[in-house]
């Protein structure tokens, strides 16, 4: 299957930490992300995220610089659509991605369902909820059985699904993965700082839940990952740690496995 609105690139970024930066929370989102670059292999990209009256997201832009800062090779625009502020769809109109968005009878995020060519289904993924919080996700892939150009020659399969545990705070503190045979794959386990995290507005809607970042659903910035693997015994740790702006903000970070460096944000 083709990767969709995100690039999965492995990297660990571990910067100095202002140690008296995470004591004090800050208001609910007085500040938003505007923009970051990335630095990966040499060349980089400048991602700049765009707000509706509503201060919904609008719209993302990547414009990819280059090897040393030669002039702007390639930009792309992601375009983010609304039903009574509850995102609807969002397109990449130069290769006619669009995800689309459905929701339940209380309000709550059900599925989203990625599709190639406007009706081309691909990925989707089935979302359960309880007491008003993600407790799994449930990802099918689709299988063609005639003319790949008619949708209706696409067949759902299930693949494998997650189970998710949220604390009081809204931060993920245990991810379970599974395979389509029930079998337990992995086990991640995640530790917070008290600063707010400047992705969870824009992973909640472009997010895939099977990127590994699934901890930018949560109110805080992730410090540390225990990753256990049940049929090896493997057993992973990961810290991270980042500076912080006077508003208790992450100057840097991470989005979609990509390193994020020189945050700017829009305070009030």
């Amino acid at each position: 299957m083709k990767p969709f609105l995100h690039v999965v690139i492995p990297l660990l970024f571990i910067a100095c930490k202002d140690k008296d930066a995470d004591k004090t929370p800050v208001e609910s989102e007085p500040c938003q992300l505007i923009s970051y670059v990335t630095d990966t292999t040499g060349s980089g990209a400048k991602m700049v995220i765009n707000y509706n009256k509503q201060n919904l997201i609008s719209g993302t832009t990547y414009a990819y610089t280059g090897y040393f800062g030669d002039t702007t090779k390639l930009s792309s625009t992601i375009s983010y659509y609304y039903n009574e502020e509850k995102p609807s769809a969002i397109s990449q109109s130069d290769n006619e991605n669009v995800v689309r968005f459905e929701y339940d009878s209380e309000g709550h995020l059900s599925q989203k369902t990625w599709h190639e060519k406007k009706t081309i289904p691909r990925q989707r993924v089935h979302i359960e909820w309880a007491n008003g919080r993600i407790v799994r996700v449930k990802r099918s892939l689709f299988e063609r059985t005639g003319n790949a150009d008619d949708p209706k020659n696409y067949v759902e399969r299930d693949y494998d699904h997650i189970e998710l545990n949220m604390d009081a705070k809204g931060n993920l503190v245990t991810l379970k993965r599974f395979s389509n045979q029930n079998e337990l794959i992995s086990v991640n386990e995640y530790q917070y700082d008290n600063n707010p995290n400047p992705f969870q507005k824009l992973y909640t809607i472009q997010g895939a839940f099977f990127d590994d970042q699934e901890h930018l659903l949560s109110t805080n910035n992730r410090t540390k990952v225990t990753m256990t693997y049940p049929v090896t015994g493997k057993i992973v740790v990961l810290d991270y740690t980042f500076n912080y702006n006077p508003n208790g903000y992450p100057k840097d970070g991470f989005y979609s496995n990509r390193r994020a460096l020189d945050m700017q944000y829009k305070c009030r």
